[in-house]
């Protein structure tokens, strides 16, 4: 019996392919980052008073071929994902307000003993 229950245990495993998806999910996000990065030089030229070119054709032909190329998320997770409340958050000092606070021991501080 237990032979059994291993035998469809790894090939359901096998089957699913949890380490291919992983890297395919992993590929996408990489292929994403790249695309922000792009748009992220392009916004902070444009507050210092440069020019770096931004093409927006470019810019939805990138993003197609990543999303071509990208996995297929599960139809309930989307879903959920989609209806979930999204903040514009439009300076880096608001994300610091939004992260968790360290927990004790965790952090990186040092302490200094007082002389």
């Amino acid at each position: 019996a237990v032979g059994l229950v291993a035998a469809a245990t790894a090939a359901a495993v096998s089957f699913l392919d949890f380490g291919g998806r992983a890297e395919a999910h992993r590929r996408s996000a990489a292929a994403y980052k790249d695309i922000l990065r792009s748009f992220e030089l392009w916004c902070a030229s444009r507050a210092s008073g440069g020019n770096v070119p931004f093409d927006l054709a470019d810019l939805k032909a990138r993003l197609g071929e990543v999303d071509a190329a990208a996995p297929t998320v599960p139809r309930r997770l989307a879903d959920r994902v989609e209806h979930e409340p999204c903040e514009w958050i439009p300076t880096a000092e608001g994300l610091s307000a939004m992260a968790p606070p360290a927990s004790s021991g965790d952090d990186m501080t040092a302490t200094v003993p007082e002389s």
